[in-house]
């Protein structure tokens, strides 16, 4: 267990936290004024609120355009159709305003539907202003703000519904097949130069939205390139802080400690080769066999914690000492009440923790993950087995053999417990790694059975597939409101993973340990599928459920 460990905690819940968003009122346009997560996100919100102010703009110009046909004297049939045809497009822009007033209720596809309707009943306009009026410049902003925000499957769609009803009556008035009945007619205007106007306004037309359309395009990508760096600088400063604990862990391995060249038991320390929350590692070898061993001595201050932690040290000792398994490194001796100092002997393993892998290449390749979930897997089931509960798997607990047979150990049950059992070594003390423990190891609360290393496994996978840990606060307290409030980014989002990988992470590290994997092999074999890209409907029935209550960050 690392030196990051928690001890005696006042309360067992962090307090809650309130972003400032959280204070703030909703307005129209936007579903609330919260902290928006992805580039697209930010993307929707700020299309919905151009919709919803766009909408409100135009309603005033339709109330103009009224008043006109109401007062400005034109044939009957020119105000007829231009009345039918701006009250269509008040209905249709009345309608748009309601369901753009938040994010939740907006519908692209029905926004789509409704500016294609409404593009093409603008045509009734050219009819009694004129195909040379002003009309025509509010069609061109018209344009420009759905290339620049409106929803882009049915952009094309709208722009030639402008264009085409524009030019089906601009264009036979301009060579007189059509009288220009319009109040700004151009009746006397020379036939070349009502073409040429008729180009002109066309070519407005597909500057105005395709402009827009660019505009639109460069802010999507500048802002999917920011949030990409962003995104890679909090991934940069969790692996630095994970780097800084691994430094300070590990600064005097590999010297001489206070017991090396003592003897207990049957064993000769050395020099320290490991050290964690719970006591210092030696080197060590049998006095006669002279066979490598690796000894565990548990930490003076934690002898000092009271009532009689001896016993208890020993009692949890013999319980992983039961354990056998390929996948468990094996106890060789306990020493307990009746030795100079309590101390674990167990097998010298030559290889490199998981820690030291990520260090050198941040990730592993996706096969090799399948491996080590399966093989950590293969040890928890032993463990389920005899009810024993780990409580602090981590990647400084996961150890590769060396060789080409190599396999994946879990180290140190120096902090398991019998599956909802209370009395153990650590009681009174909150234990676990914050960010590998599971939500009811940092609350406190509840039985911790096997789906506490279950959830552990589960962020142990996410680490090593995405290169990131997946709870990255700056200090303790802020880690611990993470691992019980939040979820990290989607898998998927940070490498190229199947989004089956999303399906089956979401459930290994759900908050509730009713919502989780029963078992470390349901895990395994649910992970090595999806990253095949095969993932179980009911799993993927599941996922989505909990994603509603808590999605991703």
């Amino acid at each position: 267990m690392g030196d990051e460990t928690i001890r005696d905690r006042p309360s067992n819940r962090p307090p809650a936290v309130r972003d400032e968003a959280d204070t703030r009122h909703d307005e129209p346009g936007t579903s609330t004024r919260r902290r928006l997560a992805t580039s697209s996100e930010y993307l929707l919100a700020e299309e919905v609120a151009r919709v919803h102010g766009f909408t409100g703009g135009i309603l005033v110009v339709i109330s103009a355009g009224l008043l006109c046909v109401a007062f400005i004297p034109a044939p009957a049939l020119a105000k007829q159709v231009a009345a039918f045809g701006l009250l269509a497009l008040a209905l249709g822009f009345a309608y748009l305003r309601v369901i753009s007033r938040s994010v939740e209720v907006f519908d692209a596809d029905v926004v789509g539907r409704i500016a294609v309707f409404m593009a093409a009943a603008s045509a009734t306009q050219v009819y009694y202003f004129g195909p040379n009026s002003a009309f025509p410049c509010v069609m061109s902003v018209g344009l420009y703000a759905y290339g620049l925000g409106g929803p882009r499957k049915q952009g094309p769609a709208v722009y030639l519904a402008a264009a085409l009803g524009q030019g089906a009556l601009g264009f036979p008035m301009a060579v007189g097949w059509m009288d220009d009945v319009g109040v700004i007619s151009s009746n006397d205007v020379p036939t070349v130069a009502r073409v040429v106007g008729q180009i002109a306004i066309q070519t407005i037309y597909a500057v105005s939205f395709f402009v827009g359309r660019a505009t639109a395009n460069r802010s999507r990508a500048l802002l999917s390139s920011l949030e990409s760096a962003v995104r890679d600088i909090a991934g940069r400063e969790a692996l630095l802080r994970e780097a800084r604990l691994e430094l300070e862990r590990a600064a005097p391995i590999g010297e001489p400690g206070r017991f090396s060249d003592q003897v207990l038991g049957s064993y000769a320390l050395g020099v320290v080769i490991g050290r964690g929350g719970m006591g210092e590692i030696y080197e060590a070898k049998h006095v006669e066999t002279k066979k490598p061993a690796a000894v565990k001595l548990l930490q003076r201050q934690v002898l000092e914690t009271g009532g009689d932690p001896v016993v208890r040290f020993e009692r949890e000792a013999k319980i992983a000492s039961t354990l056998e398994s390929p996948y468990i490194v094996r106890v060789l001796e306990i020493g307990g009440k009746d030795a100079p100092l309590p101390y674990l002997a167990m097998e010298r393993l030559e290889g490199h923790d998981l820690a030291w892998h990520l260090r050198r290449s941040t990730r592993l390749p996706p096969h090799e993950v399948v491996e080590l979930v399966h093989h950590v897997a293969g040890g928890l089931m032993v463990a389920r087995e005899h009810d024993i509960v780990h409580r602090d798997l981590k990647p400084q607990n996961l150890l590769r053999t060396s060789g080409a047979g190599g396999v994946w150990k879990i180290l140190d049950f120096g902090v398991s417990r019998l599956a909802g059992e209370p009395g153990t070594l650590t009681a009174g003390h909150l234990v676990g790694t914050p960010a590998y423990m599971a939500p009811e190891q940092a609350s406190g609360e509840g039985v911790q059975d096997h789906r506490v290393d279950v959830y552990a496994l589960s962020v142990i996978a996410y680490r090593a597939l995405t290169g990131r840990p997946a709870f990255t606060g700056k200090d303790i307290p802020r880690v611990v409101h993470e691992v019980m409030t939040k979820l990290p980014p989607r898998p998927s989002r940070l490498t190229s993973v199947p989004s089956a990988v999303d399906v089956v992470l979401r459930i290994g590290m759900a908050k509730a340990p009713s919502d989780r994997f029963e078992t470390a092999r349901e895990l395994a074999v649910a992970l090595s599928d999806a990253l095949a890209g095969n993932v179980d409907e009911a799993l993927v029935e599941k996922a989505r459920k909990l994603e509603a209550e808590l999605p991703w960050a």
